[in-house]
């Protein structure tokens, strides 16, 4: 909700060595902006919602630009590894120095993800994405898990 976002921002800007915001899923036009899915608890409709439709729309792609530039991952006391998804497939070899990190750290710094900006190569995308989006549940689990009603 856009009141989460505010506080989230105001709370990275009042303590910017304290708060680290990591990228997920809903942090992307493809999921925050589908209102055919999610209806008024959708991202997009709450700020038209409350700005009306030009500059609603506005201060969702503003902030959507700002999700943009969020990073996907962190390593915490070089030992916890934190994803908001799960461990990316490897594009090139894994046992190479760095390995699935160093995939992840050459992910464009600014990364559309769903939908990918121009500048975006194809298997860093995948990277990125896997990185927001590869949640340890098979396909079964996620089709029973929600609630068609209220979406969670």
């Amino acid at each position: 909700c856009l009141e989460c976002v505010a506080y989230l921002f105001a709370m990275k800007l009042s303590l910017p060595h304290k708060v680290f915001l990591l990228r997920g899923n809903h942090e992307t036009r493809d999921v925050n902006g589908w209102e055919e899915h999610y209806g008024a608890r959708s991202f997009i409709y709450q700020c038209q919602e409350r700005f009306g439709q030009t500059v609603g729309f506005q201060l969702w792609n503003e902030i959507n630009e700002t999700f943009d530039r969020m990073p996907l991952a962190a390593v915490i006391d070089q030992d916890i590894f934190c994803v908001h998804g799960g461990i990316p497939r490897p594009i090139s070899d894994p046992n190479a120095d760095g390995g699935r990190i160093r995939d992840i750290l050459n992910v464009s710094k600014v990364a559309g993800i769903n939908p990918p900006y121009e500048h975006e190569e194809d298997e860093y995308q995948q990277v990125a994405s896997d990185c927001i989006w590869s949640d340890p549940a098979s396909e079964e689990q996620e089709r029973t898990s929600v609630d068609e009603e209220t979406g969670y």
